[in-house]
């Protein structure tokens, strides 16, 4: 509002001006030139009678002293404007008048006739102004109409304009305030450190209750300690000038006093005679624990390489058995990360499972004996002869497990299960199980991998076993 009253007062300011230079120097022009040319004919026709005068007076030298008809005749003969003229002598006495009335104003224009040489008169030539005097008047009133046409639009076109140029303005600010408000990463502006501005996602990234909360707070209270100094360079450099910040990693503190992961850039920009910085922030939480989580992948794929490689050449292997087994599953345990690793072979003509070694790692020890009635858990065996794997994060409830519920699970606190068919030549003869005592646990790519690699080493040492005893 105070923008609109200052352009207004401007732009009335200056279309008053121009329409007063146009109402008043017009006009002023035009009757300063009709009144040049009037006095410069004025003084053409006077000195055109003073020279009609000059030499009447000396054609008639002995006429002069007489002041007759003739001599009126002569200043009659002589006169080509239309008005009064007179003929005074030095003494200003009349000696001729030829001057009807006129009407005001009046212009009056004199000049000197001689006798052989010596000023002998004066002529005098009147003209009325009455017609320039209207023609003036005429042009001035025309100017002021044309000066009152002239003030109306240029005091409305520009504010037209100005208010046009405003809205568009407003609009294109109110879009790009929407667009920051509503963008996915953070925005903050701050100047020398102090949050003036915060988008919704800022809000959200510091764990606070809403912009009004954070406005007037130091933008360093947010930042973890251990990058505070960073990032006080950063915002002296955007309030003191021109910059653009390049991404770096920052750690930010919620207000319950957590840490979230982020990128942040800045950039500078001048308003109101001063610097103010924007600071973009964006949540690389995510990011981070996936490359975290990637590089514990890889890690553990290299461990488990280095697990099998070195199975495969131990001499407890080489020889299969039960020396094998018991070495796979203290392996399997160790690099899976399980309390329970057992294998289990089909017993009785096929009725049961006989467990042939059981690795307990809280404990340390093996046990081997245990059978399980394969009519306990029909849906479970045939899994086992059909599936790859049988992958149950939650034991307890998986469609292929739920059945060892009542009667193995639950009594062993077993949460999860991740059980590998173990095949001697063509046929099915048993299972390679891991058991995750505790909660469910989710099981990864690598670690199926890993088990279904260790069922099939499992299956190389019974046949290794086997053929030693034959």
């Amino acid at each position: 509002m105070a923008d609109r009253q200052g352009v207004e007062r401007t732009v009335s300011r200056l279309a008053g001006g121009v329409a007063l230079m146009v109402a008043l120097l017009t006009p002023f022009a035009f009757a300063w030139h009709e009144f040049s040319q009037e006095v410069s004919h004025l003084k053409a026709e006077a000195r055109l009678q003073a020279d009609a005068m000059t030499a009447f007076v000396g054609r008639n030298p002995a006429t002069w002293d007489l002041p007759t008809d003739r001599l009126h005749a002569v200043v009659e003969q002589n006169r080509t404007l239309d008005g009064g003229s007179r003929v005074t002598d030095l003494q200003g006495r009349v000696i001729l008048l030829a001057e009807p009335p006129l009407e005001w104003p009046v212009l009056v224009s004199r000049a000197p006739f001689y006798d052989f040489g010596s000023p002998a008169g004066f002529v005098e030539v009147s003209f009325s102004g009455r017609g320039m005097l209207l023609r003036s008047l005429a042009v001035l009133a025309a100017c002021v109409v044309l000066a009152a046409l002239i003030y109306g639009p240029m005091r409305r076109i520009p504010l037209r304009a100005f208010d046009l140029a405003t809205r568009d303005l407003q609009t294109s600010e109110a879009r790009y305030r929407a667009l920051v408000e509503k963008a996915p990463v953070g925005i903050v502006k701050q100047r020398h450190g102090t949050i003036e501005f915060a988008n919704r996602a800022f809000v959200s990234l510091v764990g606070a209750n809403g912009a009004a909360e954070l406005i007037g707070l130091d933008i360093l209270g947010f930042v973890a300690p251990e990058h505070r100094g960073e990032a006080a360079a950063t915002v002296v450099a955007l309030s003191t000038g021109p910059a653009l910040q390049s991404i770096r990693r920052l750690r930010l503190q919620r207000r319950d006093g957590s840490f979230i992961e982020t990128e942040m850039t800045g950039l500078a920009s001048e308003e109101n005679g001063s610097w103010a910085g924007q600071m973009i922030f964006v949540d690389v939480t995510e990011q981070r624990q996936a490359e975290e989580r990637l590089r514990l992948s890889r890690d553990r794929l290299m461990e488990q390489q280095r697990s099998l490689s070195a199975v495969l050449g131990s001499e407890a292997f080489g020889r299969g058995g039960d020396e094998g087994v018991r070495l796979l599953t203290e392996v399997s345990a160790k690099c899976l990360d399980v309390d329970r690793v057992s294998l289990w072979c089909f017993h009785d003509g096929r009725r049961s499972l006989r467990c042939v070694d059981l690795y307990d790692r809280a404990a340390g020890r093996h046990h081997d004996g245990e059978i399980l009635p394969v009519e306990q858990c029909p849906r479970y065996v045939q899994a086992i002869t059909t599936e790859e794997a049988i992958v149950a994060d939650d034991a307890v409830s998986d469609e292929l497990t739920r059945e060892l519920a009542d009667d193995y699970l639950r009594p062993r606190g077993i949460g999860s299960m991740l059980d590998v068919p173990v095949r001697v030549g063509a046929n099915v003869e048993g299972v390679f199980c891991h058991e995750h005592v505790g909660d469910p646990r989710f099981w990864t790519p690598e670690e199926r991998m890993f088990a279904i690699a260790i069922g099939s080493l499992a299956s190389l040492a019974l046949e290794r076993g086997t053929r030693r005893q034959a």
